[in-house]
């Protein structure tokens, strides 16, 4: 269990970045003006549109990551056991069956 958690952190951790950087390569290709100019001509519409596909896979397959390992933690938590006050007022509803 200790080692789903670990990877259930490391990929939420993981995920801050790459939305992030999709959010970020995402307006750089309907924004490619201020980009290109705050990046000094570093990143312009291709070099945004090729960040944001070659991010696609990743990110969604960290999410599934994410989403499956925190389904497996939640899945497995004990269940409190039933105290007894509740344990007496189920009981006259079992007995009229």
């Amino acid at each position: 269990m200790r080692t789903i958690k670990i990877i259930s952190r490391i990929s939420a951790w993981l995920l801050i970045p790459g939305f992030f950087l999709l959010a970020l390569s995402g307006w750089g290709m309907i924004r490619a003006g201020f980009l290109y100019q705050a990046t000094f001509g570093l990143i312009n519409r291709g070099v945004a549109n090729d960040i944001h596909l070659w991010l696609q896979i990743p990110v969604t397959s960290l999410v599934a990551l994410h989403v499956l390992t925190r389904a497996r933690l939640s899945l497995n938590r004990r269940q409190p056991p039933l105290s007894v006050y509740h344990r007496k007022s189920i009981s006259p509803a079992l007995l009229l069956r």
